[in-house]
């Protein structure tokens, strides 16, 4: 009832009054005058309601007087009962409304989610990632990671290199090499070796009768280089006689020598 009011008047949905109490209950208040409101967290549905229904798990009503309680939005949960509201779902984390979010959920490795999501994403290769990821690392230089959803990146072998953030290790070029794995870079050869084809572990010493350059695919022959024939008669004529190194991993042509015939002399220009 209300206060002088000759009738009783039905609570609106949202609220609700108790029942009366027989007389001599110990109620300092027989007669309530007006409806309650339903506290945040509860809610009710019916008119003429003698009480509210508290919110389940994994929804919410965040005022008073709520008619229903709302599921949790995607990225939010709560496993609460008469829950006034959801809470954020911290980064690595996520929930989804395809049922009441009780939790939240961990993003596994090779996953990662920031604040507030509804979803794990994958991380692409040439990254990675642990459980509970907020974003995923690039593999740093020297390693690879081949597939989407790594968990660790793979290091590059001997012969091979990467300079990060990279699906697959690169062979060392000819005339380059690299003796270490976990390279970011391969090392050109020196000059007087080569490196014959791809993927390299060690350069090769030019041998007799040839040279290289720094950073050599192969040798060159000294057969190749021209050079001249001085005889006795002061007569000059180019000429690919028999030539030779004094050694080992000679640097230019000009490490040639021409094996002159008896009675002549060689003259390197």
């Amino acid at each position: 009832p209300f206060l002088a009011s000759t009738e009783c008047k039905t609570c609106p949905a949202g609220t609700f009054s108790e029942a009366n109490l027989t007389a001599g209950a110990p109620r300092p208040n027989l007669y309530p005058d007006t409806c309650a409101e339903c506290p945040a967290g509860a809610f009710n549905t019916m008119t003429g309601g003698t009480g509210c229904v508290n919110c389940d798990p994994g929804s919410y009503a965040p005022f008073s007087s709520s008619t229903f309680c709302t599921l949790c939005e995607p990225g939010r949960a709560t496993n609460d009962t008469k829950a006034p509201f959801c809470r954020v779902c911290p980064p690595g984390f996520k929930s989804h409304r395809e049922v009441a979010s009780l939790d939240c959920d961990i993003c596994p490795g090779g996953t990662f989610s920031p604040r507030q999501s509804s979803t794990c994403s994958t991380c692409p290769p040439g990254s990675f990632s642990l459980a509970e990821s907020e974003s995923c690392t690039l593999c740093p230089p020297g390693s690879v990671s081949t597939s989407a959803g790594a968990t660790s990146c793979d290091i590059c072998a001997a012969g091979s290199f990467s300079e990060g953030n990279q699906s697959v290790c690169l062979l060392c070029a000819p005339g380059a090499y690299m003796d270490q794995a976990n390279a970011s870079a391969c090392v050109k050869c020196t000059e007087g070796s080569f490196a014959e084809g791809g993927g390299r572990t060690s350069c090769t010493l030019c041998g007799y009768n040839s040279f290289a350059a720094s950073g050599a695919a192969s040798c060159e022959r000294c057969e190749d280089t021209p050079v001249y024939l001085s005889s006795f008669f002061d007569s000059i004529e180019q000429a690919f006689l028999g030539t030779n190194t004094t050694g080992t991993a000679k640097t230019t042509d000009r490490d040639c020598r021409l094996r002159c015939e008896a009675g002549s002399a060689g003259i390197q220009r």
